[in-house]
């Protein structure tokens, strides 16, 4: 039997189907080495909604309703060298994040979904329309030169598992 695919290894293949906005594309990684581009997941959203309801004797009882939307978020991360006196260079490697946004926005709008394997991913949104910077770390070999992350949100909307229809095929 063939192992199904996680959702963030459907997305990888999404985002790498693209290469010209997300050249030498990797996924989650700790340690940074010579990666340029990378994703992370980055959902903290509880997909579950507690109705409490207390008893007479003070004690309670809490339901966990399935919330909707059902989603999930993920970081992609850029990597870019910024020098301190090539202002030119570094506004065009910023450009460079903008089109890969662009494109993400446009294929959300013309319904170019991702497909997974276990979920129907209905939408996807991407919450931030400019790229945010995270990080700046210093070069040490280089004084001139720095290493800054930008971040690109997006929020993909999939039908919620524990509504999931089972169809019978007779």
């Amino acid at each position: 039997m063939a192992e199904l695919k996680t959702n963030f290894e459907c997305i990888y293949e999404y985002l790498a189907s693209n290469a010209q906005n997300f050249p030498q594309l990797e996924v989650l990684s700790a340690l940074l080495k010579d990666k340029k581009i990378y994703i992370e997941p980055d959902t903290s959203s509880n997909m579950y909604d507690a109705v409490p309801s207390e008893y007479q004797d003070g004690g309670y009882s809490v339901v966990f309703n399935p919330v909707k939307p059902y989603y999930f978020d993920i970081q992609i991360v850029f990597m870019l060298a910024v020098y301190e006196d090539n202002a030119e260079r570094n506004l065009l490697q910023i450009r460079k994040i903008q089109n890969a946004i662009d494109w993400l926005i446009e294929q959300s709008q013309t319904d170019n979904l991702p497909e997974f394997e276990r979920l129907n991913c209905y939408m996807f949104e991407v919450l931030t329309p400019n790229p945010s910077l995270r990080l700046t770390y210093e070069d040490d070999s280089d004084q001139s030169k720095a290493i800054s992350e930008y971040g690109i949100s997006v929020r993909f909307y999939v039908e919620n598992p524990a509504k999931k229809v089972i169809k019978v095929v007779k």
